[in-house]
């Protein structure tokens, strides 16, 4: 059992990332530890699941910093702006969303993803398009008007 919440970033800022912690932090003092990584160029082709485990092992042996070993510059994909997170409660999930969406500029541009089993089967890179155009469609199409769609 994972004692962190694991979230990866794409598009966001140093500054954007420290804010966004420190609104989690303020918000739940005694909620887990929010462990956030910037996902970096060669991160990209990186299979999600594969990453996730690598990280939830190193964070519960005790390491502090646990870059697995992908460093470099952040990664862009255009104006792609996104948290994706894995914790064991959807409450953990909308802590950090409310979290983050509270120190962004444009909120409604950050796109937030719970890590799924089909995601944890992809690279980062495949998953962030995919959340790109679910986010576009959500954007553009109305829940109301497509029988497929949950309503909530």
């Amino acid at each position: 059992m994972n004692e962190s919440i694991i979230c990866f970033t794409l598009g966001l800022s140093p500054k954007e990332i420290e804010s966004g912690e420190a609104a989690f932090r303020a918000m739940e003092p005694r909620a887990k530890r929010l462990e956030v990584t910037p996902v970096t160029e060669d991160l990209l082709p990186a299979t999600v699941g594969d990453t996730v485990d690598r990280k939830a092992e190193a964070l519960s042996s005790g390491q502090t910093d646990p870059a697995l070993g992908f460093k470099g510059e952040a990664a862009t994909l255009g104006h792609l702006r996104a948290v994706v997170m894995e914790a064991e409660e959807r409450e953990q999930v909308v802590q950090v969303m409310r979290s983050f969406k509270s120190v962004s500029p444009n909120p409604q541009d950050l796109i937030f993803a719970m890590i799924t089993e089909t995601a944890r089967t992809w690279t980062f890179q495949d998953y962030f398009h995919h959340l790109a155009k679910e986010h576009e469609y959500m954007k553009t199409h109305s829940p109301a008007n497509d029988p497929d769609m949950k309503r909530m």
